[in-house]
């Protein structure tokens, strides 16, 4: 068995974003500083730092060609000395930032985007915990120990200890972990050789998408005439406009246009309740008249600055709650409701109706029409569900009819 060919890459940036290329070498086989190869082409980089590829990961060397090229030398040397005395010598210590810094680092950075409402709290706090997480059960001192196996070994220990056995709740971990190590520069390598890349999303866990839920029309009619006056004007604004829950709860008596030909509630920065939205969640959601009167109706009722408050004039956080009580009383199964389905069936209903993708997406507040998909699949199994009905709706004399007609008519 032959010595493991240590390659030096470095980490720099390219048309593409950063990227781990390999190093250029001169006819003498030395590293020329700062040349690497993208797509098979020479290229001038003095950003970034060379990294060995140790065993499927990334192990940072230095920002200096000679430095990476001393230690690469010293890998072989040191495996041709083993080979051929048979003797074992000790592991060298890891070297290089400890991983619990480097993960304080990266919180105390994001917990400066939070306070800059650039990011969201509840971000921070997810990432903090799949960090922390991850730092003890991996037992990994140093950064450049973290390989692809230990990211593995952790993605099915999150599947087995999670209540449902979740891949999805792993997947989502594993998306944090990845985000983090391509920050510091520290992505492990998958594989071996010229098959070696780096881990990316690939190699996340999979997960079956879960089907959209909508509720049926039975059952909103049910729902509904459980409400009481506020629950009323809370569920018919999540069922006639699509917004999310802090959309919702934070909704502000000036953020409605309720008066005028075109009726609109306006999605925008809350400082004073905590609500900040992503930039493309910013936006006025049109409204129907009928609808507009309703909460007209409703905001006659109380003077607050918030739409719906809790009898303290504070903002309502038990929406939830509320869903399942009502649901209960009217004699349904509460696990059945939530509210992100009253979003799904408004998505669902608009595309039935014929909202083009353009309008629907800004009305929703996402991204781009990608995010829509899910809608559209949805909408397409129920079209195709009523299609195979109909044709085997269709019963055999009928088909016998038709059949004797059309051939009764091209005999004559």
């Amino acid at each position: 068995m032959g010595l493991t060919q240590y390659t030096i890459y470095k980490y720099c940036r390219t048309a593409k974003g950063w990227r781990y290329c390999r190093a250029a070498c001169s006819a003498n086989r030395k590293i020329r500083p700062n040349v690497v190869l993208i797509a098979g082409k020479e290229g001038n980089h003095p950003e970034g730092c060379y990294y060995l590829n140790v065993d499927g990961r990334w192990e940072k060397v230095s920002n200096s060609a000679v430095q990476a090229q001393e230690e690469r030398t010293k890998r072989l040397a040191r495996q041709k000395y083993e080979r051929e005395t048979g003797e074992q010598l000790p592991e060298p210590e890891a070297k290089g930032e400890l991983l619990g810094d480097a993960i304080d680092a990266f919180l105390s950075e994001l917990e400066l985007k939070v306070a800059g409402r650039s990011r969201q709290p509840k971000t921070f706090a997810a990432a903090r915990q799949t960090l922390t997480e991850f730092a003890e059960r991996s037992q990994v001192r140093h950064l450049s120990g973290v390989s692809a196996s230990h990211i593995a070994k952790h993605m099915a220990w999150v599947i087995q200890n999670s209540p449902t056995h979740s891949a999805k709740t792993a997947r989502n971990k594993f998306i944090q972990i990845i985000s983090f190590l391509k920050h510091v520069g520290a992505v492990p390598m998958v594989g071996a050789g010229k098959s070696a890349r780096p881990l990316g999303m690939k190699d996340a866990p999979r997960c079956v998408e879960k089907p959209v839920s909508t509720y049926t029309p039975e059952e909103l009619a049910r729902f509904f005439s459980a409400c009481d006056a506020r629950e009323t004007a809370i569920f018919h604004t999540f069922h006639r406009t699509g917004l999310r829950e802090q959309e919702l709860s934070t909704l502000r008596r000036q953020d409605c246009k309720l008066d005028g030909p075109a009726p609109h509630l306006k999605v925008a920065e809350r400082q004073e309740y905590g609500f900040v939205p992503k930039w493309y969640a910013i936006r006025d959601v049109s409204i129907d008249p009928e609808f507009a009167s309703i909460l007209k109706g409703w905001l006659s009722t109380h003077e607050d600055a918030l739409v719906f408050p809790t009898p303290k004039g504070q903002v309502d956080g038990h929406i939830l709650r509320l869903c399942q009580r009502v649901a209960r009383r009217a004699g349904m199964d509460p696990d059945g409701f939530w509210l992100h389905k009253f979003r799904s069936s408004y998505a669902t209903h608009c595309l039935r109706r014929g909202m083009d993708l353009e309008t629907l997406r800004a009305q929703l507040g996402h991204r781009d029409i990608e995010s829509l998909r899910r809608y559209i699949r949805a909408l397409k199994n129920d079209e195709r569900a009523a299609k195979v009905a109909d044709v085997f709706a269709v019963k055999p004399e009928d088909v016998i009819t038709r059949v004797s007609t059309a051939t009764a008519s091209r005999v004559m």
